[in-house]
């Protein structure tokens, strides 16, 4: 409890709640919700917005909102369900923007890959290119079922028709590939089971798969 929101920690959820949006007088109050390689959480914040938080990833958000915008901050990969409101809820990552009023998607990011995918499930949202925190684009907007793939070491941005479901199912504990290198294959599976790994051919990194995956396997049988 901060004084406006009550926390309460039970069945695997972190939930914050609050009578109104905060007296904007008071400094406001910011906490990081971390996840561990092998494991994930789910948060919901002060305004009802649902957050997924997958293995190996950050969250930094206030405690109570109170500005003019509703913005977090994400190192790694979440799914988002936002509650409606006239206020911008925006996912930030450093590198893009996520804004939207209300909707459902998916954002990876982790900050040792070479893209970040914003993927629309519901509603719509407008993905910015930021550099050194300034705005430097207008941005993509996307419908459900597209997907905007970001490139940090270029500052692009591309836009592709997807099936969401197959993008946010790890949040049901299944995970998807579709046509992808086995270097990131071993990358998201070394975040869901927690190993570390190495190639001892290179030209293994780009052979391609396609799977559909379900996490209560064991690491030896997938």
């Amino acid at each position: 409890y901060d004084g406006e929101a009550s926390i309460t920690d039970s069945d695997n959820r972190i939930s914050y709640s609050t009578g109104t949006q905060g007296n904007p007088s008071r400094p406001t109050y910011f906490n990081e919700l971390k996840t561990p390689r092998g494991g994930g959480y789910n948060l919901q914040l002060a305004d009802g917005t649902r957050v997924w938080l997958n293995a190996g990833s950050s969250l930094r958000y206030p405690v109570s909102f109170r500005d003019s915008v509703r913005q977090v901050i994400l190192d790694g990969e979440a799914y988002f369900e936002v509650s409606h409101s006239e206020t911008p809820f925006i996912v930030s990552t450093g590198s893009i923007n996520t804004r939207v009023l209300g909707t459902s998607f998916n954002v990876e990011a982790f900050s040792d890959d070479t893209e970040y995918k914003t993927t629309l499930v519901e509603g719509k949202v407008r993905v910015e290119s930021l550099e050194q925190g300034s705005l430097i684009s207008e941005g993509t907007i996307l419908e459900p079922d597209q997907q905007a793939v970001f490139i940090p070491s270029t500052g692009e941005i591309s836009k592709n028709e997807v099936d969401a479901s197959g993008y946010t199912s790890w949040i049901n504990g299944k995970l998807e590939f579709h046509n992808e290198t086995l270097e990131t294959v071993m990358k998201r599976l070394a975040r869901w089971y927690d190993f570390d790994y190495s190639f001892e051919n290179a030209a293994a990194r780009d052979f391609h798969f396609s799977a559909r995956l379900d996490k209560e396997e064991s690491i030896s049988s997938i």
